[in-house]
This record gives structure tokens, C-alpha cells and sequence, in this order.
């Protein structure tokens, strides 16, 4: 398994990480909103209650945002190696030349001609 593969597999299993951003968000502001209440009606169970549920949603929250800048992370670094071979073959001197009869891209160190067969 190449380290591109090995990449793109992680970033397929860290899909759910946006499903988890938002339910965590969800959860947080239907929690807050009954904390708000059973505080107002001075309910303490009730309210330990949701203040649990406002945590279950950071929670979750949190492992949607940190699989989220996991993604980003390993986007990069997947951009990193799809750069790298070619910055090396531009580096690198071309190792082709013209035929001086026909015209076509011939092997530098060749002595004839792959197209026309003429010696070089």
C-alpha cells in the first residue's frame, strides 16, 4: 500500500467528522435551551440533567472539529506528494533531443533515428 492510498483511506474514515460537528452543535443548543428553562422553573435534577447533555455535545463538538483539522492535515500532506515527483523531473536535465531529419523526440544517447532510422 503506497503512502497516497494509505492517505486517501485516512481521509475516507474521517468523513464523519462533519456529521459529528453538527450534531454536537445541535445536541449543545437543544441542551441550553432546557438548561435554560429548568433553571428558570429551578428544577436541579432536570438541569444536571441537561448540563450532562450540553457536555455530550462538546464532546462530540470537539472530535467533529479535530477530525476535521485531521482532514486538512492529511489534504496536505496528500498535495505534498503529489507535488514532489514532479518538482524532481523539472529539476532534473530533459534526456531527449530532436532527430536533425525527421524532427521527432529521440533518446539523447541514441545514435539513430527511432522514427526516420537516420543517424544522428
Amino acid at each position: 500500500m503506497t503512502a497516497e492510498s494509505r492517505i486517501r483511506l485516512e481521509i475516507e474514515r474521517r468523513k464523519d467528522a462533519f456529521t459529528y460537528l453538527a450534531l454536537g452543535i445541535c445536541i449543545m443548543v437543544v441542551a441550553l435551551i432546557f438548561l435554560a428553562i429548568f433553571a428558570w422553573s429551578e428544577d436541579i435534577l432536570p438541569m444536571a440533567v441537561s448540563f450532562v447533555v450540553v457536555l455530550l455535545g462538546l464532546f462530540l463538538y470537539n472530535k467533529g472539529h479535530q477530525g476535521r483539522v485531521q482532514i486538512r492535515v492529511l489534504e496536505q500532506q496528500l498535495a505534498a506528494l503529489g507535488k514532489a515527483p514532479s518538482q524532481t523531473s523539472v529539476s532534473a536535465p530533459p534526456s531527449t533531443k530532436f532527430c536533425k531529419h525527421c524532427g521527432k523526440v529521440v533518446t539523447k544517447d541514441s545514435s539513430f533515428c527511432e522514427h526516420c532510422g537516420r543517424g544522428l
